[in-house]
């Protein structure tokens, strides 16, 4: 049929889906060779100690110590080191040590959490 005759269109091209796997990886941890380099924004004083949801650019992590001689760093160090399944040796406050906005290195985990993906 040309243009001019009238009848049946044809049907548009179907939209690509991309799937989820092809979105860039959340701001709040990034991999450098077998380190994970991860961005967390510490709440002490919390009523439990626990890994919560991404904020922006870091992961929640709540903490029952206070911000007092070093005490939650201490817990932040020892629940990561639980949470990746290495020693707390393997774990270093990068920068931030006195403030809620951490940068936390882990060199080699062994475990990880549902929200972090090996590249």
């Amino acid at each position: 049929m040309s243009r001019t005759q009238k009848g049946p269109q044809p049907l548009p091209a179907p939209r690509v889906f991309t799937p989820a796997t092809s979105l860039p990886p959340p701001a709040w941890f990034r991999w450098v060779n077998n380190v994970l380099l991860l961005d967390v924004r510490v709440q002490p004083r919390a009523r439990a100690d626990e890994l919560g949801e991404p904020i922006g650019d870091a992961l929640r992590i709540r903490l029952r110590p206070p911000p007092v001689d070093g005490k939650a760093n201490a817990r932040l160090i020892a629940l990561i080191a639980e949470t990746f399944g290495v020693s707390r040796r393997h774990v270093a406050i990068v920068a931030g040590a006195h403030a809620r906005l951490k940068h936390l290195r882990i060199e080699s985990p062994t475990k990880l959490p549902r929200s972090i993906k090996r590249p």
